[in-house]
C-alpha cells in the first residue's frame, strides 16, 4: 500500500471543505461572537431560496416553451431564463461551483442580450 505525500493529504484536507465560508467557519475560536452561525446560516438559507427560484424559472421556461404555451423569442421566456440564470450565479458562486457559475452568467448574458433584442425590434414605447 502507497502512503500519501503531503500535497496529497493537503489536497484532502483543503478539499473537505470547499467554501471559504465554511473553510472559515471551521477555523473559528471558541470565543466567536454570539448569533454568528445564526447570521451565517439566514444568508445560506436566502441563498440557497433563491438558487431553488432560479431552477424553478428554468425549468418553468422550458416547460412552456416545450408544451407551446410561451414562444422562444418572447420577452416572458427570455425574462424567465435570465433571472433563473442570474439566481443560479448567486447560487453557484456560494457552492463554490466555478463552472456552474460561469455557464449560468454566459446563459444570463444571453437571455439580456435576447431582451435588448426584443425591445429593440419593439421600438420606442414598446410598439
Amino acid at each position: 500500500m502507497r502512503r500519501a505525500c503531503a500535497w496529497q493529504a493537503q489536497l484532502v484536507s483543503a478539499s473537505a471543505v470547499p467554501h471559504k465560508l465554511s473553510r472559515d467557519l471551521a477555523d473559528r475560536s471558541p470565543r466567536q461572537e454570539p448569533g454568528d452561525d445564526e447570521a451565517v446560516g439566514h444568508v445560506a438559507i436566502f441563498v440557497e431560496l433563491v438558487g431553488w427560484i432560479g431552477a424553478l424559472l428554468i425549468l418553468g421556461a422550458y416547460i412552456l416553451v416545450s408544451t407551446g404555451r410561451l414562444s422562444g423569442d418572447s420577452a416572458a421566456f427570455q425574462w424567465m431564463n435570465a433571472m433563473g440564470a442570474t439566481f443560479f450565479v448567486l447560487n453557484t458562486w456560494w457552492h463554490g461551483a466555478i463552472p456552474s457559475m460561469v455557464l449560468n452568467i454566459i446563459w444570463g448574458c444571453i437571455g439580456f442580450t435576447a431582451l435588448w433584442r426584443i425591445s429593440r425590434r419593439k421600438g420606442p414605447g414598446g410598439q
